[in-house]
Parts: C-alpha cells; sequence; structure tokens
C-alpha cells in the first residue's frame, strides 16, 4: 500500500490567560505530542504570547496565542481535534491547510515568516 501524501497544516490555538509560563510549556508540548501521535511531523511552532481578544471568549478578554505548522496525512486533522477539545485550557483552535507554506515547501524554501524569508535571502545575497 502507498504511503499517503502529507499536506502542510497550520493549526492556530488560543490558551487561557489563568495558566502560568511554566504550565503554558507544558501544555504547548502536549499538544505538539498530539500532533505527533495523530502522524505529524512538526515543522514550527510560533509561540506570539499574551494577546488582547477583540471580544470575550469563555468570559476571558486575553489569551495565549501559539500557531503549529505541521506535515500530516489527511485523517490527522480530525484526530487532533477530538483531542484538543479535553484540554480545558486551550479556549479556541483551528487547523487550516496552509497553501501559503506548501507553495515555498515546493520551492525548497525554509519555513517561517516572510519577513524571517526575505532576511535569510538578503543575508545570503550579501555573502
Amino acid at each position: 500500500m502507498a504511503e499517503e501524501e502529507k499536506k502542510l497544516y497550520e493549526m492556530g490555538t488560543i490558551f487561557s490567560p489563568e495558566i502560568e509560563e511554566a504550565s503554558l510549556h507544558e501544555q504547548i508540548a502536549e499538544v505538539e505530542t498530539l500532533i505527533t501521535n495523530a502522524g505529524g511531523d512538526i515543522v514550527n511552532t510560533d509561540v506570539w504570547g499574551l494577546q488582547d481578544f477583540a471580544y470575550p471568549i469563555r468570559k476571558k478578554s486575553s489569551g495565549y496565542y501559539v500557531f503549529y505548522y505541521f506535515n500530516a496525512g489527511s485523517d490527522a486533522p480530525h484526530k487532533i481535534r477530538d483531542n484538543i477539545k479535553l484540554n480545558e485550557n486551550v479556549l479556541r483552535h483551528i487547523i487550516i491547510i496552509n497553501k501559503h507554506m506548501i507553495k515555498h515547501q515546493e520551492k525548497d524554501i525554509n519555513y517561517g515568516t516572510a519577513k524571517e524569508q526575505e532576511t535569510a535571502e538578503s543575508t545570503l545575497q550579501e555573502a
């Protein structure tokens, strides 16, 4: 049987502002484990930190934003979604196929923000 083609996904999560910094790192590691157990390969984890909301979510006015970028088969998002719903510290989450990053992946450009890629490219040109 042929191995399923993996796609690049992006998952945004918002953690409760009531957790402490050390606990936040544990929560991030726990979600990374969920992704890995679902068959995903983590490419990058981007922690934005505590951000204010435009409107309250579960009576909270802020939360810790964390974005995960990972390669996985088509069944992984469902498995991750089912498990992340059980984590009471996650206020919101969303998983999307990251088509923008797939284009860069096909061109063998490093993952990261456009600004990081631009900086890396200009550094290479200067050398």
